[in-house]
């Protein structure tokens, strides 16, 4: 089970976002950094479960009834002006009023200086019912302003055996 595994291989990550999910503190941008990992984009669905279901603790089995999460995924492309502008239409539709929101950028350092700017204008003045998981496995590349309006959850080098079990 992912959970099993998270706990297992990243557990000051976890213990981290158990901490805030029970206090209510959950930020509402938070950045998955650190060597590839599989485990990053595992996490970011999960804990996008628990924020869309308002929980305040962790699933004990995978959730796949992902709705009101928007995944762009700048591996295979670079991460442009439009993408971000679906989501924030997206999430304006009336039909997920009162509800928590969540959008996951995937390798957000494949992203343009206007998408940047875009984001950093909803960071600065977030929704209360709006989250942002970005996944980066290249912090260094990222703007300052970006990596500073975030909490950063760091990811150890992925371990063989979970690389394994995930391909």
């Amino acid at each position: 089970m992912i959970k099993d595994d998270l706990f297992k291989y990243e557990p000051t990550v976890m213990q981290s976002l158990m901490n805030a999910l029970k206090s209510s503190r959950l930020a509402h941008t938070i950045l998955l950094s650190g060597p590839k990992n599989p485990l990053k984009l595992k996490l970011a669905y999960l804990l996008s479960a628990v924020i869309v279901a308002c929980e305040k603790e962790f699933p004990d089995d995978d959730d796949n009834t992902l709705r009101r999460i928007i995944y762009v995924d700048g591996n295979k492309a670079t991460i442009k002006k439009e993408d971000i502008e679906k989501i924030f239409v997206s999430f304006a539709k009336t039909a997920f009023e009162g509800q928590n929101k969540v959008y996951i950028l995937n390798n957000i350092n494949n992203a343009s200086n206007k998408v940047y700017n875009m984001l950093l204008k909803f960071m600065e003045e977030p929704r209360s019912d709006t989250y942002a998981i970005l996944i980066s496995d290249a912090k260094d590349s990222l703007l300052d302003t970006i990596v500073s309006r975030c909490v950063d959850l760091s990811f150890h080098k992925a371990d063989l055996k979970i690389i394994q079990k995930m391909y």
